[in-house]
């Protein structure tokens, strides 16, 4: 799914970090804040993402 469900009418943040696990092992953690509708009533979406990134 899109950040505002198909429209062009919102803004947001997106925050991320990574963790090395290992030497060859990652943790990347993204949070998304975003607001669709800013120019009427809007809605307010928190997404939380994980990614677990092994290198060979």
């Amino acid at each position: 799914r899109d950040r505002w469900g198909g429209g062009t009418d919102g803004q947001g943040h997106k925050v991320r970090g990574t963790y090395m696990l290992a030497k060859n092992l990652a943790l990347d953690v993204t949070v998304f804040l975003d607001e669709s509708a800013i120019s009427g009533e809007g809605k307010s979406f928190r997404r939380y993402q994980a990614d677990l990134t092994a290198r060979f």
